[in-house]
């Protein structure tokens, strides 16, 4: 009995032995690999510095160890001014879960090889300078979750293979039809790139979408009216683009909506009144258009939760309509770079936080209202390039 457990002793130990071995050789092998990193990379902060053998690889800048498997599950180098392209080496990282290079000023290609990083689900390669297109061995990251690659060079479309990520919950830097079979995604963000063409109607599948940002690019033609069907979508931004045409009128289904932005764009025709069925929108945005036609008198009638509305710079006629006076928690009011007419409602004292009112470039008439006097938090008014009389309220 006494030679058993003096074999379970001596077992214990080996294998205690031999784990420690594997441990050591598997960080050996991977600091192997970050060093070859680190000499792929321009690094005038000398963020890297502490990267080297001298340093245990767990206390590196930026390097997040597995404490189960010793392995390296992460490694964020974002904000680092690093230069150079991507390195080769970064393939060798089989365990990598999280991958963090953005802003930094990075160049070249997203290279292929980072479809062998199986574990990977996460993917940050936003604000830098990478340029081409997206290589289809991404879609072999079957555990991606988070892939953002906005603010960038890139251009051309995402391959089909894309669709194959199927946990993929955010994504930024460029637009697919494909898309539409990302079933889980939840934000897609692909600001300031240089896409061109138009927004494809499969977008309209995504029902978990919560953020599409599309801001500054090239993007032509209308608002699929399918988009009414994402039904969970609460930021919407497409500034910036060359859209056109109406705000579909299936955009009083997005009952989520509280951030609208379809400003500097070329989008025509009314603002229509049912966007008064948008009851959680804090934000709409709307200027630099051609909008006509009057300003919709009931934007507040169902809700009072719009703090902030732009409507500036379009071809917006007729009188401003006393039914503003019930948006009580606006905080600012643009309605400068118009064909607006009449007097400044008496009744815009109701609006007791507002802190910024333009309404110049019209053709109001009148005497300020006492009523512009009682707003005690204005801090911007703006009313020259009218017809107005009189003095300006204390």
């Amino acid at each position: 009995m006494e030679n058993h457990g003096k074999y379970w002793m001596v077992m214990i130990m080996l294998m205690s032995m031999t784990a420690l071995v594997l441990t050591r050789t598997s960080l050996q092998e991977d600091a192997k690999w970050l060093l070859q990193v680190k000499h792929d990379f321009e690094d005038p902060l000398k963020v890297l510095d502490n990267w080297s053998n001298e340093t245990s690889i767990c206390e590196w800048n930026g390097i997040f160890c597995c404490p189960d498997e010793f392995r390296i599950i992460s490694l964020n180098l974002s904000g680092s001014s690093l230069s150079g392209k991507i390195s080769p080496a970064l393939a060798n990282l089989q365990y990598l879960q999280i991958l963090d290079l953005s802003s930094n000023y990075l160049n070249g290609t997203i290279p292929s090889f980072l479809g062998n990083l199986s574990n990977l689900s996460e993917l940050l390669l936003y604000s830098n300078k990478l340029s081409g297109t997206i290589p289809k061995e991404i879609g072999l990251l079957k555990k991606l979750e988070v892939l953002r690659a906005g603010d960038n060079m890139l251009s051309g479309t995402i391959p089909e293979e894309i669709s194959k990520c199927t946990e993929l919950r955010t994504l930024g830097g460029f637009i697919p039809a494909e898309l539409g079979h990302c079933k889980h995604l939840e934000i897609f963000s692909a600001a300031g790139n240089n896409l061109e063409g138009t927004i494809p109607p499969a977008l309209s599948n995504l029902s978990m979408l919560q953020t599409l940002n599309l801001a500054n690019n090239r993007l032509s033609g209308h608002i699929p009216p399918e988009f009414g069907r994402l039904q969970r979508l609460n930021y919407l931004n497409l500034l910036g683009n060359h859209l056109d045409g109406k705000i579909p009128r299936e955009f009083s289904q997005l009952w989520q909506l509280q951030i609208l932005d379809l400003s500097r764009n070329q989008f025509s025709g009314i603002i229509p009144e049912t966007l008064n069925k948008l009851q959680k929108i804090q934000y709409l945005v709307l200027s630099e258009n051609s909008f006509v036609g009057p300003i919709p008198n009931n934007l507040c009638a169902r809700s009072i939760t719009l703090q902030h509305l732009f409507l500036g710079g379009n071809n917006l006629s007729g009188t401003i309509p006393e039914g503003l006076s019930h948006c009580s928690n606006l905080q600012q009011l643009d309605l400068s770079d118009n064909a607006l007419n009449g007097s400044i409602p008496s009744n815009l004292d109701s609006l007791r936080n507002l802190y910024v009112l333009l309404l110049h470039n019209n053709s109001l008439t009148g005497n300020v209202p006492p009523a512009v006097g009682n707003l005690s938090r204005l801090e911007t008014l703006s009313l020259y390039h009218n017809l107005l009389t009189g003095a300006i309220p204390p």
